[in-house]
């Protein structure tokens, strides 16, 4: 017959790991793909002295801000305007982790 057999299935929308530890860690960065600032919002109940760090795909440092106090909500801001398009990595470090994520800069 021409006709096929319609099934039915069912899926679930899924967060990625990356995005799941990011929230989960108190963390967002937008606009990601970003062309000229990128924003990093941090948030912790209890104060903190946060690194924050970008990082080229070499690992090489190409932006940072150093001894940003994170006491409940706080946002950080980079000017990306100047570097090439890419994959970066957001590096935050607070003494005693670090955490890494991907950033995607596109002119």
């Amino acid at each position: 017959s021409a006709y096929t057999a319609i099934q039915n299935f069912t899926t679930s929308l899924r967060v990625t790991d990356e995005d799941a530890d990011l929230l989960a860690k108190g963390i967002a960065i937008f606009p990601n793909p970003a062309q000229n600032e990128v924003t990093i919002e941090m948030e912790s109940a209890s104060p903190k002295t946060l690194n924050v760090r970008l990082l080229n795909n070499l690992g090489q440092t190409v932006a940072m801000q150093n001894n940003v106090q994170v006491d409940g909500k706080q946002q950080i801001h980079f000017n990306v305007s100047s570097l090439a398009s890419g994959n970066y990595y957001v590096n935050i470090y607070d003494g005693q982790e670090s955490l890494s994520y991907q950033l995607i800069i596109s002119k």
